[in-house]
């Protein structure tokens, strides 16, 4: 079952940002972001994939590289899937609307919007089986 539901994160990016471009040609940016909380003896961390799609996708992975604390906000599902071994694993996803750079390993300051946020249930299949 998928649930969803509009959100904001802040937190690091795992990873340098990555663009595919999807059967339809439209580019389609991609990388995790780390959300940590607790203290520094029970700290837990949430790992959220984020996709990012045209233009703004292309900006933010232009600008945006690992380690920066980034705040993003768009819709939001829990996807289930089966690993190597059979057990069912979930995922954490955001398609991002709005995103900004908290601070940059670079410290460059750039805010982006995205305007179509509508990806396609097609595009949407060929990202969640990378």
């Amino acid at each position: 079952m998928q649930t969803s539901f509009t959100g904001f994160i802040v937190g690091n990016l795992g990873g340098e940002p990555t663009t595919r471009t999807s059967t339809s040609g439209r580019e389609i940016t991609r990388v995790s972001v780390a959300i940590s909380e607790g203290s520094k003896d029970a700290r837990t961390t949430t790992w959220v994939n984020l996709m990012i799609a045209g233009q703004p996708g292309l900006n933010f992975a232009k600008v945006c590289k690992k380690g920066a604390s980034v705040r993003v906000t768009g819709p939001m599902r829990m996807r289930s899937w089966k690993d190597s071994k059979g057990i069912t694993q979930q995922t954490l996803e955001m398609t991002v609307d709005r995103w900004d750079i908290l601070r940059n390993p670079e410290d460059k300051v750039t805010t982006g919007t995205d305007t179509e946020t509508d990806i396609s249930a097609e595009e949407q299949a060929l990202d969640s089986i990378s």
